[in-house]
């Protein structure tokens, strides 16, 4: 079971996902949380094991590609898992890899190519993932609910605005939504952009 606990101006930890650790740092940060079917403060002070798995980026490269060899996925862009980017942007890596190779004779060429579609997109979402990317709809609905249960989401952050956040990020990302038309904004780029 993974607890998520952002702590920010925490030291940087080493790049190890064996560290074991106590419940003790995190376990008072649950105690607001109140489920009818689960105490979740005494699931966590109760683990028998806890290990801190350190959130992890790099900066961006300037190259993947060198002659026959080239990265894909978290080798050429740790970034932090927002959005699911790390494991989706390995995907694509996969796809326009397996795509030049089998369209350019050349496998050297190949590499180049795959990298020149890749790297710059990828290196932007390395550096965007430092802020909230499109979870900052999480910290938009804490600060407009002060942190108080509520009965209507869409009083507090309307689907609309959530919606534009997401499509400014599928923009960023280089993907299209399905639902979108050609030259739509949402108008959110300068405010997702500041959050970085």
């Amino acid at each position: 079971m993974n607890w998520v606990v952002e702590q920010n101006g925490r030291p940087e930890t080493i790049e190890d996902w064996n560290q074991k650790v106590t419940p003790d740092e995190i376990a008072h940060k649950f105690d607001e949380c109140k489920l009818d079917f689960l105490d979740v403060g005494h699931m966590i002070r109760s683990a028998r094991e806890v290990y801190l798995f350190p959130l992890i980026d790099h900066d961006p490269l300037p190259q993947w590609t060198f002659d026959r060899v080239t990265l894909l996925g978290d080798a050429a862009h740790a970034m932090y898992p927002r959005g699911g980017n790390g494991v989706c942007q390995a995907l694509v890596d996969t796809r326009v890899i397996a795509e030049k190779l089998a369209t350019v004779s050349d496998p050297v060429e190949a590499m180049r190519q795959y990298e020149a579609e890749r790297r710059s997109i990828v290196n932007r979402i390395v550096v965007a993932n430092r802020g909230e990317g499109p979870e900052v709809v999480r910290r938009i609905v804490e600060e407009r609910s002060g942190g108080k249960p509520f009965d209507d989401i869409e009083k507090i952050l309307p689907l609309a605005e959530a919606d534009a956040i997401f499509k400014e990020y599928h923009r960023l990302a280089g993907m299209k939504r399905p639902d979108e038309k050609p030259g739509e904004t949402s108008g959110f780029r300068s405010v997702f952009l500041a959050e970085r």
